[in-house]
Parts: C-alpha cells; sequence; structure tokens
C-alpha cells in the first residue's frame, strides 16, 4: 500500500497507470507508474494548500502549470551568460549537415580485380571530365551509373548522419567541409 501524507494510492490506480510506461518489465512499469501517481498526489495536496483547487478535485494541467509557476522559480539568464554559455560549447549547439547529394556509382564486384581497375579507370576519365565540364554532371550520371539514381541525374535528395555507409558518409562531410 502506497501512502502519499496518509492519502492511499490504491492498488488497483497503480495497476491502471502502468499501461502509461511500456516497460523491459512489469516491476519497471509498476516502479514508473507508482512514481508519476505518487507526484501528482504531492503536486494535488500543495494544488489545493494553495487554494487552486478543492479537496476531492483532481488535478488537470492546467493547474499543475499554475502550481509550479508558483512554487519553481527559474534562474533568469543574462545575455552575456548565455554569449559565455554558447561559446563555451559550441559542440554541443552543431549537428551533422543535410547535404543535397549526387553521385555516379560505378559497381564492380570485391573479387573482380579486372572490372575493378576498369571502373577505376573510368571514374578518373569521369573525375577529369567533370573538373572541366561540372554541367555535364547529369548526361554523365545518365550514361555511366549503375545505380536507380541515373533517372533522375544522379540525385540521392537530401542525406542526413546514418542514412548512407559510414565510408559515404565521412567523405560527403569532409567535401562538405572544404
Amino acid at each position: 500500500m502506497i501512502r502519499v501524507n496518509e492519502i492511499e494510492i490504491p492498488e488497483s490506480q497503480i495497476f491502471s497507470e502502468m499501461q502509461y510506461y511500456p516497460s523491459a518489465s512489469q516491476e519497471d512499469a509498476q516502479f514508473k507508474a507508482t512514481e508519476a501517481l505518487i507526484i501528482e498526489e504531492v503536486l494535488r495536496q500543495r494544488a489545493i494548500e494553495l487554494s487552486l483547487i478543492s479537496e476531492g478535485d483532481s488535478l488537470d494541467e492546467e493547474v499543475s502549470d499554475i502550481l509550479l509557476d508558483k512554487e519553481i522559480s527559474y534562474p533568469k539568464a543574462t545575455d552575456e551568460a548565455c554569449r559565455t554559455y554558447y561559446h563555451s560549447n559550441q559542440e554541443r549547439f552543431k549537428s551533422f549537415p543535410f547535404l543535397a547529394v549526387r553521385h555516379i556509382l560505378l559497381k564492380a564486384a570485391p573479387d573482380d580485380l579486372e572490372m575493378r581497375e576498369t571502373s577505376k579507370a573510368q571514374a578518373q576519365m569521369l573525375i577529369e571530365q567533370l573538373t572541366h565540364s561540372p554541367e555535364m554532371f547529369a548526361e554523365l550520371a545518365k550514361n555511366y551509373s549503375a545505380c536507380t539514381s541515373k533517372d533522375v541525374n544522379g540525385e540521392l535528395g537530401q542525406i542526413d548522419k546514418g542514412q548512407t555507409v559510414p565510408e559515404f558518409e565521412s567523405q560527403l562531410v569532409r567535401y562538405s567541409e572544404g
């Protein structure tokens, strides 16, 4: 039996609340549900003390917000403190860039050394052509790529972290950082 300042939280209420806390074990779900109900009861009792609700009323979100605004003071950060924090923690404010990517895929099986050499020579030829005429990319993708993206000029769309193999992703980031 759970009591919060002499108010009992029935076991049936805990079991009913458990559905909102999916967990690896029933024990963990029961613990989380019990914890939530205890916190809710403490807040409900404080709301009664402050005459925000009457005895027997339940705590709703609006009353909870009013109660928390009354009871909790939040420190006010100055612009200078924010700037200092930002400059001291810049890595926390960076994210993987969305990159608009297009490619020409030349395929060769890992164990087909002859085809790998042929594809490597073809890749070097394509790089040379694109170095002199980058506007030819779409045409070259249509003619040489072994990827279905050749039908859309080699466009892969926007790529986010984890959407491609790590080797390709690291090259994208390296290239994008220039």
